[in-house]
């Protein structure tokens, strides 16, 4: 079973203004912040970056990073210390980087979770994404209605059955959000600004196989992980 650490991470708000600027990133621009933040992470941390990892914003203090990494805390500040560009290196400072070992989650082990999550899912030819509520009314027979909470909590467990059975899921929080992302346009890679759900997902699961489980906590829920979303919180039941 490969290391699992979750990570802790503060950020300096005006060092991490400069570094989006210097990735032609417009934080006021990027409501959700997650591409700026992405970019951050990568630069500061490179391949033990944090992933998927979730961003807590709140007014007066500084920024909060809550991800997952195979990486421990010494190798994190290693590498901010040896190999990131400066403007990375001085959004965080070392002390300011925290880690904990996962530890194994058995099967049969009943846990609370929660998530911020992209409820969305993609066309097969087109590969376009659709809110995961838009998909499953599209679907619906004629006289037959389905209320978003319903069809989130079917998305979620059809991604996450595998790993665990899902006892309750609720939809504790919703909103659009505005989202900047890049694709290859030739040579350059084209700013594209998406609208997509986010949802907050709570509830309870039993662990059905621990080695599953952990590679759910490292690969996220649903799409835009690399962004943001799909962390897996877990507390006791």
């Amino acid at each position: 079973m490969s290391d699992l650490y979750l990570v802790e991470i503060l950020l300096d708000r005006i060092s991490m203004l400069r570094f989006a600027d210097s990735q032609g990133v417009d934080l006021y621009r990027d409501e959700d912040a997650g591409y700026a933040t992405h970019a951050w992470l990568l630069a500061a941390f490179g391949p033990g970056a944090p992933k998927p990892f979730r961003i807590y914003d709140r007014p007066g203090s500084r920024l909060r990073i809550l991800g997952y990494s195979s990486v421990p805390a010494d190798d994190l500040r290693g590498y901010l210390r040896e190999f990131s560009p400066p403007l990375a290196a001085g959004v965080c400072q070392p002390d300011w980087i925290a880690t904990k070992a996962v530890p194994g989650f058995p099967k049969d082990r009943v846990l609370r979770f929660e998530t911020l999550c992209c409820p969305v899912v993609r066309k097969s030819r087109s590969g376009i994404e659709k809110d995961a509520f838009l998909a499953a009314v599209d679907r619906l027979e004629p006289g037959r209605t389905i209320r978003r909470d319903e069809a989130y909590a079917a998305w979620f467990r059809g991604l996450a059955e595998a790993a665990a059975e899902i006892l309750a899921v609720e939809l504790a929080g919703f909103r659009l959000v505005r989202m900047l992302r890049r694709s290859p346009d030739g040579t350059q890679r084209k700013a594209v600004h998406l609208r997509r759900p986010v949802a907050r997902l709570t509830g309870r699961l039993r662990v059905r196989d621990a080695e599953t489980f952990r590679k759910l906590l490292v690969s996220g829920v649903g799409r835009h992980t690399a962004f943001g979303y799909g962390m897996l919180l877990l507390a006791p039941p």
